[in-house]
């Protein structure tokens, strides 16, 4: 979209967070904007949630980045949001949008009295009880298990089934049984190998409460900020302990429009798309944009407006598009061709959002 067309953002860290950062930036790109990592020319919007102005250590910090940033104006990220899921654009107004940052005179955090009602209880589970959807968003995660290259390990069977087989998964986890193709659990959810990977990294991560991705409605955002916590977490794991030149590869981190099996599940796959298993055009496109749903726009979409809907005639005609490279943008007549391009081209990638 040109929403955004040519105009420079630049996300404060110290505004907004890690976790919010990434949630805009992929907003920022998705509407044709410039969503900067560095602070410097061209900026004109630096954003960060107005909260921030009643933290010291913060405010000094959002100023430092608007300083860096000639021309800037300091942005409450609200309005920007509020852009986006309108559609429409508007100026920053200078009373309701600006940020003044001006520290409190103490130099420590205001505490604010909540006044908006809590969000209640949400069914995640349809086969039992409900569930009252409480996640842990911060802490350190635990390790996760070494990635076993793909020819090296020994594929599982599936079972009766093939829609269910993520849920007897996590089933199996929540019995206790020993479960091969793991490599990551915490309270939440848990991390396992794809069982068709189609690049030479590729995990999915699942909640261990079952649930769809049209359910998702805004309180389930931590736990949708909790798996894009556990991807990202993967990711580093990877690059850290992997030898792989694919390792550094960028990731992407999406949820397929249309899921071919139940369950959420975040896929957690890197850039390279080497892989036996990548055989068709539907294989190809089902791991692009638009129909691969990346992660932080989906955070937003649901924070934003409130859920997430897929027209699903629409998302499956994705499918049938043209082989276009990631990396160029150029058309491919079969995968043969786009397979040969994959392993020869070391531009990088230019479509969607990558980690």
């Amino acid at each position: 979209g040109a929403l955004l067309q040519g105009k420079g953002f630049f996300v404060s860290p110290a505004g907004c967070g890690p976790m919010r950062a990434h949630i805009l930036r992929a907003a920022i790109s998705k509407h044709g904007g410039l969503p900067q990592l560095k602070v410097g020319e061209g900026i004109s919007y630096v954003l960060a949630d107005k909260s921030c102005e009643t933290d010291a250590g913060k405010v000094g910090k959002v100023k430092e980045d608007v300083a860096a940033c000639p021309g800037a104006a300091c942005v409450n990220a609200k309005w920007l949001e509020l852009v986006v899921r309108e559609g429409k654009w508007k100026d920053p107004d200078a009373e309701a949008d600006l940020l003044l940052l001006d520290p409190p005179e103490d130099g420590h955090v205001a505490k604010k009295r909540r006044t908006t009602e809590a969000e209640p209880d949400v069914t995640l589970d349809k086969e039992g009880a409900a569930q009252a959807l409480t996640v842990t968003t911060t802490g350190e995660l635990p390790a996760a298990s070494k990635y076993l290259p793909n020819s090296s390990r020994t594929p599982q069977p599936l079972g009766p089934g093939f829609q269910e087989v993520l849920r007897n998964i996590v089933k199996r986890v929540k019995r206790g049984d020993k479960v091969p193709e793991m490599v990551y659990e915490d309270a939440e959810c848990i991390a396992i190998y794809d069982a068709f990977p189609k690049a030479k990294f590729h995990l999915l991560v699942l909640p261990k409460v079952f649930i769809e991705l049209n359910d998702l409605k805004k309180p389930h955002l931590d736990l949708l900020r909790h798996l894009h916590r556990v991807a990202l977490h993967l990711i580093e794991g990877i690059r850290a302990e992997s030898n792989s030149s694919s390792a550094s590869e960028p990731f992407r981190a999406g949820y397929h429009s249309v899921p071919s099996i139940k369950q959420l599940h975040l896929h957690v796959i890197s850039a390279d798309f080497d892989s036996p298993r990548l055989k068709d055009k539907k294989h190809w496109n089902s791991f692009q944009p638009p129909f691969l749903l990346d992660s932080a726009d989906v955070m937003l979409r649901v924070e934003t407006s409130g859920g997430l809907s897929v027209n699903r005639a629409d998302a499956e005609a994705l499918l049938k598009a043209p082989l276009r490279s990631h990396r160029t943008k150029g058309d491919f007549k079969n995968m043969p061709l786009l397979k040969a391009h994959l392993a020869s081209c070391s531009e990088p990638v230019s479509t969607g959002v990558v980690y």
